[in-house]
């Protein structure tokens, strides 16, 4: 129980949040990313869809999808219109709302 309420409260929660937005992502090797943010984890493992690429040193290169590791983030630039406690509150809706669904699925199942 404990452990899921600090997954609740953590800062990928608030990555989470930002699932559907524009992000620009630095990488920790000198690498610029930005696309819209699909999906993000507990270990901040990202998902990008319609993705720049810059590398510091050559062009930029598009892609239709990009997966990073969490270990590889080195920083995520806010929407500079993103209002943060906002967006986290309906960020936990949503998640309540899932859950809420869910139960209900298993209780019409079982």
């Amino acid at each position: 129980m404990g452990r899921r309420r600090a997954r609740r409260n953590s800062l990928a929660c608030f990555v989470q949040a930002l699932e559907g937005q524009r992000v620009v992502v630095e990488l920790r090797h000198d690498t610029i990313l930005r696309g819209q943010l699909l999906a993000a984890d507990d270990q901040l493992n990202l998902q990008l869809a319609d993705a720049s690429y810059q590398p510091l040193q050559g062009g930029r290169r598009q892609a239709d999808y990009v997966y990073v590791r969490g270990r590889h983030v080195r920083f995520i630039h806010l929407p500079g219109n993103l209002d943060p406690a906002a967006a986290i509150e309906q960020h936990r809706k949503r998640v309540a709302a899932a859950v809420r669904q869910h139960a209900q699925q298993q209780a019409q199942a079982a």
